[in-house]
């Protein structure tokens, strides 16, 4: 499955959104007319252990937004898991969290760690589902790295939920640095997913805690706010895509499950137009990708707006750079990401490129030869000749 950001198309999407199906938020009609307004072009229901918006016909293209039904599942222990993929309700309640991850695994599952840090109480300070220690890799496809609604509720108090409705970005710290350590030693070993989310809710706080929070009425962190401050850039196939609204949902959840993207705050600048390349001989490979450590590989950063960019290997400081561009050379193996900055803030993330120590080793994000990218494409891969 081809990955060149040459021949693929980028596809913004909002994951881990929440609908009345599952008894917050609004009905998914007025969703996905708030979605289509902020610019997303795939939408993806994750409803508490429900797949009610797929059995009402909800999935497909609806006022140009592609809908995705998959479900938050929460495992007799505590743990929520994202399943993608499949319309699939799963009887979780007796089950272990890797019994969980187990079971979706068989009955075909995408899974995901959803908010792996936990998430924090504003009254105890406590976090509830802690995803300590990780599971075995090969029960997880990815982690939730950056949710929105999660990050922002990391420094909620009450006596500050008025400001923090009106200004929410001034609030945003980024992926704590332990979920992104976890997810680099993970990387290091093979290849990891990373996705980030709006974890939507837009949860009403009722009429009287709106005469007191007057900021929250309407919905706290509402939809709309999330689908124009938050994305995670999708790579699919560019050939055949919007032939089919199963082939286009399915070409989405297998873009995230191998890695395939970058996650962003839109609020600081477009994500759109990033690129992250590895090049080695004559074969080049798009986030989620593999490619052999050979004594011409390198590394190409590309973005839409001027930042601090850092190269991560393994976990490490690779590469860091000013600017709109970063190249490098990448003759060690290891697992390889980007981080930007925007003025000290976090803005963008990208996924892994590995470059692995097996000369000519293939995988789905790999591009050979005689695919490689066209003449667009071939001046900037040119930068290191």
């Amino acid at each position: 499955m081809n990955r060149s950001p040459a021949l693929c198309r980028t596809i913004r999407c909002a994951i881990h959104v929440h609908t009345r199906y599952g008894r917050v938020g609004k009905p998914v009609a007025d969703i996905v007319r708030l979605a289509a307004d902020a610019g997303v072009e795939c939408l993806i229901i994750t409803d508490h252990n429900s797949v009610a918006a797929a059995d009402d016909g909800w999935e497909g293209r609806h006022g140009g937004v592609l809908v995705a039904v998959g479900s938050e599942i929460r495992s007799g222990d505590g743990f929520d898991i994202l399943g993608l993929g499949a319309r699939v309700r799963v009887a979780s309640r007796r089950l272990t969290r890797d019994e969980c991850l187990s079971l979706m695994d068989r009955l075909g599952m995408r899974r995901f760690a959803a908010h792996p840090q936990g998430i924090r109480s504003w009254l105890t300070g406590r976090r509830r589902g802690r995803w300590d220690p990780i599971p075995e890799r090969r029960l997880l496809d990815g982690l939730e790295i950056w949710n929105y609604m999660v990050d922002w509720n990391a420094t909620l108090s009450p006596w500050r939920l008025n400001r923090m409705c009106r200004t929410p970005g001034a609030f945003l710290r980024g992926p704590e640095p332990e979920i992104l350590a976890a997810w680099d030693a993970l990387a290091a070993e093979g290849p990891m997913a990373g996705i980030g989310s709006q974890d939507a809710h837009a949860i009403d706080p009722g009429f009287f805690a709106g005469l007191i929070f007057p900021a929250a009425r309407g919905g706290i962190l509402p939809y709309e706010r999330g689908f124009r401050d938050f994305a995670h850039y999708a790579l699919v196939p560019a050939a055949n895509w919007g032939s089919s609204d199963i082939l286009d949902i399915r070409a989405v959840v297998d873009s995230l499950a191998h890695g395939n993207g970058w996650f962003c705050r839109e609020d600081l600048a477009c994500g759109r137009g990033f690129s992250f390349t590895g090049i080695s001989g004559d074969e080049t490979c798009a986030p989620g990708g593999a490619l052999p450590a050979a004594p011409d590989a390198k590394l190409a950063v590309c973005v839409p707006h001027a930042a601090d960019i850092r190269i991560v290997r393994n976990g490490t400081t690779h590469m860091e750079s000013q600017g709109t561009e970063c190249r490098c050379t990448a003759t060690e193996t290891g697992a390889y990401r980007v981080e930007c900055r925007i003025d000290g803030r976090m803005w963008l993330v990208s996924n892994h490129i590995h470059m692995t120590g097996t000369a000519g080793r293939r995988d789905p994000g790999t591009v050979p030869p005689e695919e490689s990218p066209d003449a667009s494409f071939r001046p900037f891969a040119a930068k290191f000749a």
